[in-house]
């Protein structure tokens, strides 16, 4: 399990609405904002990744 006060400012901004809005994070779906924010990734690898999951095209 994520230590969610170790995030930074963003993420933890970011986790905060989107649970908000959408309902719980998984600590997957966080480590893929931690890899976006470090440049590990970019949205649109993120946006692929979600389109293989779900079968969006």
């Amino acid at each position: 399990m994520i230590d969610q006060r170790k995030l930074s400012k963003s993420i933890r901004r970011v986790v905060a609405v989107t649970e908000a809005e959408c309902g719980k994070m998984s600590d997957k779906q966080i480590k893929l904002l931690i890899k976006k924010e470090k440049g590990e990734i970019t949205t649109q690898d993120i946006i692929e990744n979600l389109r293989k999951r779900y079968g969006v095209r």
